[in-house]
């Protein structure tokens, strides 16, 4: 027959502190959270704590209302080349939704392009000198010509000078040099050093 052991008061009071000591740290059943009983695992949802789901997306928050998807803005910005009005050949619309690149060309914008530039040089005349007794008539003249025309009343190579401007001739200068005033070769006179000491 096995021996039966019992407890005294002594040991009974340590062994009850002991069990309230290890009951003390656990939660009791009847605790939730969230609204969610303990007696089980516990799975929280975006929902249950109030936060947004990982599928949430905003509209448009620069606005008083919703001005679209967060990928967009409220008001597009448009690029017109030369006042088109073709999207994508003239005129480009952009909303933020996507990437979108504009080539500006001179020949889209109505402007010259280097090419055309160099031709319109090449093009020009320069400026010719044609001596002639008389000037020829207005309508064989040329306009990018300045024709000598002798000085009756000069000397040697004395010319005036005309261009055909605006349909007609006008004068725009001459050839003749005055060297009136000017010292000549035979107003000078040999002074001897004893001449120039003299002087000083």
């Amino acid at each position: 027959m096995a021996t039966k052991k019992y407890l005294g008061l002594t040991s009974l009071q340590t062994f009850w502190t002991k069990v309230k000591t290890l009951v003390s740290n656990y939660v009791p059943t009847s605790r939730t959270v969230n609204s969610k009983a303990l007696s089980a695992n516990i799975t929280l949802s975006a929902a249950d704590v109030g936060a947004a789901p990982a599928s949430h997306t905003h509209n448009y928050a620069g606005s008083d209302t919703a001005g679209g998807a967060a990928n967009s803005v409220k008001t597009n910005l448009t690029v017109k080349l030369n006042g088109g009005t073709t999207e994508g050949t003239n005129m480009f619309t952009f909303n933020g939704s996507a990437a979108k690149s504009v080539n500006i060309t001179a020949a889209n914008i109505g402007a010259a392009t280097a090419a055309d530039i160099a031709s319109a040089i090449s093009a020009l005349n320069a400026i010719k000198i044609s001596i002639v007794a008389t000037l020829p008539a207005v309508g064989s003249a040329q306009t990018n010509t300045i024709y000598f025309v002798p000085n009756s009343s000069g000397s040697g190579d004395s010319y005036d000078e005309y261009m055909l401007i605006d349909g007609a001739f006008e004068k725009v200068g001459n050839t003749a040099v005055d060297l009136s005033g000017y010292l000549l070769e035979t107003d000078l006179v040999e002074i001897t050093e004893e001449e120039i000491d003299d002087l000083v």
